[in-house]
């Protein structure tokens, strides 16, 4: 009867030391600034996003020009489409410079930042699933238009003929271009993900890697808060995604079909989402 007594009363030893424990401390920036952004002239802005965990400057995080939209979707790692918020969210611009503790974390540093918003901006927000168009990725026809990467390629960055890296995605003049090498198909329906403003799944069925180019009009592509993502047309052709001034630039979804032989295919499914029920405007003094 003793012996059995003992474990319990260890076991409850050892919980009132966890009990007894200090909480962890909660994480903050050392150190943080936030200011509205001041207008800029009507030639554009310069938006700038810099610093962080598992960048070159891990200790510093600045941003200029950034839209709280944007910094709210940075800070809990979703998608533009996955945050439901007021109007106004999308238009308001901050400057942010922030001392990173030593040593973070990609995750603690995120975290960082939902604590800076929910202090300086009083944001509360609540998560919860919608029922919303997805989009399967699917191969069109018989076979692809996809050209399988070279083993062992050498992994340096890929230059232009100025020197310059290349970059996989960049958008000029109302059309967007991927060019990456080495892409599986889970990995282009997540960067697609990005561009249709809705969850894309690979149901392609391809395991292999690919060198990918796609050029397509971003005009006509909305903003999640705009309302949902266009669908494709029913009968082929150009999609609802619109196009630009050169009538020869598909949209997103006729381009994946004419140049690489893929298809976004509509259907309901649930997706998280986190809908802001209260932010301020003007954020507290630093």
């Amino acid at each position: 009867m003793t012996q059995s007594i003992w474990p319990a009363i260890l076991l409850l030893a050892a919980g009132g030391q966890v009990i007894g424990q200090s909480p962890a401390p909660r994480l903050e920036f050392e150190v943080a600034s936030v200011r509205p952004s001041v207008q800029q002239s009507e030639r554009g802005i310069r938006i700038r996003i810099v610093g962080g965990p598992g960048t070159r400057d891990p200790g510093r995080f600045v941003t200029e020009n950034f839209s709280l939209f944007t910094l709210i979707t940075v800070a809990y790692n979703v998608e533009r489409y996955q945050l439901s918020a007021p109007s106004w969210v999308n238009t308001a611009r901050f400057d942010i410079t922030a001392k990173v503790p030593d040593g973070a974390t990609r995750e603690q540093f995120r975290i960082m930042l939902q604590n800076l918003l929910a202090v300086r901006f009083k944001m509360a927000l609540h998560r919860e699933k919608r029922e919303m168009t997805v989009y399967d990725l699917v191969v069109r026809g018989d076979r692809p238009k996809l050209k399988e990467s070279v083993p062992g390629r050498d992994p340096l960055p890929r230059l232009d003929k100025d020197g310059m890296p290349i970059l996989p995605l960049t958008t000029r003049n109302g059309q967007s271009r991927l060019d990456v090498i080495d892409e599986s198909m889970e990995q282009l329906a997540g960067r697609l993900s990005s561009q249709a403003e809705r969850p894309v799944t690979d149901a392609t069925g391809l395991k292999g890697k690919y060198d990918i180019t796609l050029t397509w009009a971003r005009e006509g592509i909305r903003p999640a808060a705009e309302g949902p993502a266009p669908l494709p047309p029913a009968g082929g052709g150009v999609a609802a995604d619109g196009l630009s001034g050169d009538d020869s630039v598909p949209g997103l979804f006729a381009a994946l079909e004419q140049q690489l032989g893929l298809k976004l295919v509509p259907r309901k499914g649930l997706v998280e989402i986190l809908t802001i029920d209260h932010v301020e405007r003007a954020p507290t003094v630093d």
